[in-house]
């Protein structure tokens, strides 16, 4: 789960990007959905329109992200 486990350096993502997890709509995401489709649209939908300081946080985490290997049949660790 993309929000409740830790992927950054030992950080759950809901803890470091805590803004973008308030504004989450679905909170339940998995990390398969939010690096296939991405922060936005299919990956992840938003409360409300996103001010710039929403985005620069959404570019943290997608360069994060980016770092991140996911290998299909594999188990989450």
């Amino acid at each position: 789960m993309f929000w409740y486990d830790s992927w950054f350096d030992g950080d759950v993502s809901n803890d470091r990007f805590s803004r973008l997890f308030n504004l989450s709509i679905n909170e339940n995401v998995s990390v398969k959905d939010v690096v296939s489709s991405g922060l936005e649209d299919g990956g992840q939908s938003w409360r409300r329109i996103m001010f710039a300081w929403d985005e620069e946080l959404v570019e943290e985490c997608k360069a994060l992200l980016a770092n991140f290997p996911l290998q299909d049949l594999e188990e989450d660790v």
